[in-house]
């Protein structure tokens, strides 16, 4: 039994480990490839980003329906198959000079649909696969793998961009598919629980998140609270991070590598403040949570005032916003985890990732509008927005008010 589950371990975390390098990767030059097919036009990069997240919103609660239902090894496999062929179709039609706004926008949304069927089935593998005496152990060495891989991923794409291009880049995100599947093969056991498959029905799906939404706003306000709030402060967060960060860089006369330098320094900081979170557990209720969005968008707005006066000064603020956006990061999965109910856990991820990925979807395209009114002053209203929003989550939970 101990060698069946060390193959199902090092399965997965060979499959995290190497999916996850190349999904930073990725991150990194798919931002300069849209600015540089796009050129300055914010309000189109938004609209891509748009539909590069749009997918979450309906396939995220699909997703974790199927790993309640179907073998998980399965699902697992063939979203990473799905995930290559769009990755191999966005090399080739950008080394081709093919790739326009469409087909652009066709790659992204099928590797977001893999991404989401991916993600619940990962995820529900590892109640599934292993003891329970042993998933603090393995939940803690797939979190530092994450972490790893958050660093690799962009020095690698800095690498692969000064010697041989993007396309290098690209290349290797494919190839991290193909060794994520061969690693996912090893598993001896990745079944969804139980053998009744009910009918698939989208509609029936949805019924039960927004039921579980009216559940947790009347009943569990503290959850609802951290889950809405975090989803609100999303919605200013993931443009800045996604892409313009990146453009500002590149605005303000900085390469490629200073890219890619700079994400690496954010996963630096993501890295030590999840050790000293470990350490000191400095977040624990939604109003600390609340305070530390307010800290987070404020760090972003010294990060936008850096770069615009100096690049090379803005490494140590970009380790600084990492730092605080792992305090944010996992102080929400523990929450959720303290406050939602054992057989409920699943439901309320499932229900904050959508919410999230729905603020995702959404903020390219509130960016893109804000950009009209010019690149620095639209970076420092989009932060100011995160600490604005966390500002009011808060005061509506210190007047006892059912967040709205």
């Amino acid at each position: 039994m101990k060698s069946k589950i060390n193959k199902n371990y090092l399965a997965l975390s060979s499959s995290l480990a190497i999916s996850k390098t190349g999904d930073y990767a990725h991150e990194v030059v798919f931002a300069l490839i849209v600015i540089e097919l796009l050129r300055e036009n914010y309000l189109l990069i938004g609209v891509v980003y748009f539909f590069r997240f749009v997918p979450f919103i309906f396939f995220g609660p699909i997703g974790g329906w199927l790993a309640d239902r179907y073998p998980l090894k399965n699902t697992m496999v063939y979203s990473e198959l799905l995930r290559l062929v769009a990755s191999v179709s966005l090399l080739f039609l950008y080394e081709y000079d093919a790739l326009n706004l469409v087909s652009m926008i066709a790659c992204t949304l099928v590797i977001t649909v893999g991404r989401s069927i991916f993600q619940p089935s990962f995820q529900s593998c590892v109640p599934k696969l292993f003891r329970e005496n042993s998933l603090i152990r393995i939940n803690s060495s797939f979190q530092m793998i994450d972490q790893i891989a958050s660093i690799a991923g962009p020095l690698l794409c800095s690498l692969l961009i000064v010697s041989v291009g993007k396309q290098g880049v690209l290349i290797f995100d494919s190839l991290t598919y193909v060794v994520s599947m061969a690693a996912l093969l090893m598993l001896t056991q990745a079944k969804a629980e139980g053998s009744l498959r009910p009918a698939f029905s989208v509609a029936s799906i949805f019924k039960e998140t927004w039921a579980n939404i009216q559940f947790l706003r009347w009943h569990s306000r503290d959850l609802f609270a951290s889950i809405i709030g975090s989803a609100l402060c999303i919605l200013f967060t993931a443009s800045l991070l996604r892409y313009v960060l990146p453009a500002f860089v590149i605005f303000k006369g900085g390469t490629e590598v200073e890219v890619s330098y700079i994400f690496a320094a954010l996963a630096f900081g993501t890295v030590v403040g999840s050790l000293l979170y470990a350490r000191f557990s400095v977040i624990r209720s939604p109003s600390s949570l609340m305070k530390w969005w307010m800290a987070y968008g404020a760090v972003f707005i010294l990060l936008a005032c850096t770069i615009n006066l100096s690049i090379s000064l803005s490494y140590g603020i970009s380790f600084v916003l990492g730092g605080c956006g792992a305090f944010v990061d996992i102080s929400i999965v523990s929450l959720i985890q303290a406050l939602s109910g054992k057989q409920d856990i699943g439901k309320n991820f499932g229900l904050f990732s959508t919410l999230a990925n729905t603020g995702e979807a959404a903020s390219g395209l509130i960016y893109g509008f804000f950009a009209l009114g010019g690149v620095f002053a639209s970076f420092i209203m989009m932060a100011s927005l995160i600490s604005l929003s966390a500002m009011l989550m808060l005061r509506n939970m210190r007047r006892g008010e059912s967040p709205k």
